[in-house]
């Protein structure tokens, strides 16, 4: 993963900035040198730079380790057969299209997300990525898919379109395939005072954008009301970011601080303080989400269409 992210940024660093042609002007948006994607009913609070989606990339090998794998849903079989079908809805940096791509590489991988930012000097030739909102529907005819996933779009789909997003995932999978979700709950958890006060200020945020903030008590219905799939699972997995979870909370800790740092253009104004203010609210969060061994939750649903 290193190695394409460095030949990808060295052609990045060989083109002209972003804001000197038209076509990217059209694409990005910038606030305070934060690239942001620039479609005006996006509600998604987070940069679509280099440094987010350096931050995507670790926080995949995060989840791959925290979860034992890379998806819950008995499909071994399905990637391992001839002219597999899989898209990754929301596919952000392409982490998880190119580990799948690379270790199943019979299978044929679509990754869709609203911006165009995967790495594209090094790709398996069994990905492809393209450009589009889910939101707005996607161009795939009926039944075209054996597995779909899709990750972390709690922070994406407002909460009155979930169960037309999930109508539409179902629309594009194949009688006896498997669609798998993956989400969180934007509040943490057992937080210290000053990490609290920062996590109520996401949370509001994302109230304020009419994002879905507590996506673990409600994933499992939406697919249920779908009504078009059995063998309904739910997984729970609470992810620490302390000290007491050795690497792996440490990864999480670092993980959350990324986050947290990256929303800072938003933040800031929308917390009413200063930039020097939220610095020294960082360093205390990452303490004490060290000390307390501070949490999330996260949830997995994954279901066979019928």
């Amino acid at each position: 993963m290193g190695s394409f992210l460095a030949k990808e940024r060295m052609n990045k660093n060989n083109k002209p900035p972003p804001s000197t042609t038209d076509a990217n002007k059209e694409q990005f948006r910038y606030i305070e040198g934060r690239r942001f994607n620039n479609v005006q009913s996006s509600k998604y609070v987070l940069p679509n730079d280099d440094e987010e989606c350096d931050r995507l990339h670790m926080q995949h090998f995060l989840m791959r380790y925290a979860w034992q794998g890379n998806f819950a849903s008995p499909v071994e079989h399905i990637l391992n057969g001839d002219d597999s079908k899989v898209l990754d809805v929301g596919c952000g940096a392409g982490s998880w299209s190119f580990e799948i791509a690379t270790t199943y590489p019979k299978a044929k991988i679509t990754g869709v997300d609203i911006s165009p930012v995967q790495p594209s000097i090094i790709k398996p030739k069994n990905v492809t990525f393209i450009q589009a909102d889910i939101l707005e529907g996607l161009s795939f005819a009926d039944e075209t898919f054996d597995f779909v996933f899709q990750r972390f779009l709690t922070g994406s789909i407002p909460k009155d379109k979930w169960l037309s997003v999930i109508k539409e995932l179902t629309r594009m999978l194949k009688p006896g395939g498997y669609l798998e979700l993956v989400e969180f709950n934007v509040l943490s958890e057992r937080l210290g005072p000053t990490s609290l006060k920062i996590a109520n200020a996401l949370y509001d945020l994302c109230e304020q954008r009419n994002l879905e903030t507590k996506m673990v008590p409600k994933l499992k219905s939406y697919v249920e009301k779908e009504g078009k799939f059995e063998d309904i699972k739910e997984e729970i997995k609470l992810i620490y970011g302390g000290k007491a979870e050795g690497k792996l909370g440490i990864a999480y800790n670092d993980d959350m601080m990324g986050l947290y740092e990256n929303t800072r253009v938003l933040m800031v104004p929308f917390m009413q303080i200063s930039n020097q203010e939220y610095d020294q609210m960082l360093k205390i969060i990452k303490e004490e989400w060290l000390e307390l061994n501070s949490y999330t939750r996260f949830i997995r649903v994954y279901a066979r269409k019928i």
